[in-house]
């Protein structure tokens, strides 16, 4: 069975996008849309303290598991096991 006889198969067929590379200006618009969908009817301001919030905790992120990283290597350096290491490294209460 070819692409085609599939296609005609299908109920609501699938859109075959075109392989090519998107403009600067395309890319733009595209995610333009994607949050105004997403925005619903917030006012950019207001959307704007969200947007900007999410980078400092990716960054939290990072380092959270950065350290962890770091922590379960020298437990694991020390002769414990690597997944009981990772885990006592996650522990917050130890």
């Amino acid at each position: 069975m070819n692409l085609q006889e599939l296609l005609t198969k299908l109920e609501t067929p699938i859109i075959i996008r075109p392989t090519r590379r998107m403009t600067q200006g395309e890319l733009e618009t595209y995610l333009d849309e994607a949050a105004d969908i997403l925005r619903g009817n917030a006012d950019h301001s207001e959307f704007r303290g969200y947007v900007f919030a999410l980078p400092f905790y990716k960054r939290i992120s990072d380092c959270y598991e950065e350290e962890v990283r770091t922590q379960a290597d020298a437990l694991a350096k020390a002769g414990m096991p690597r997944d009981q290491a990772i885990l006592l490294a996650r522990d917050l209460s130890a």
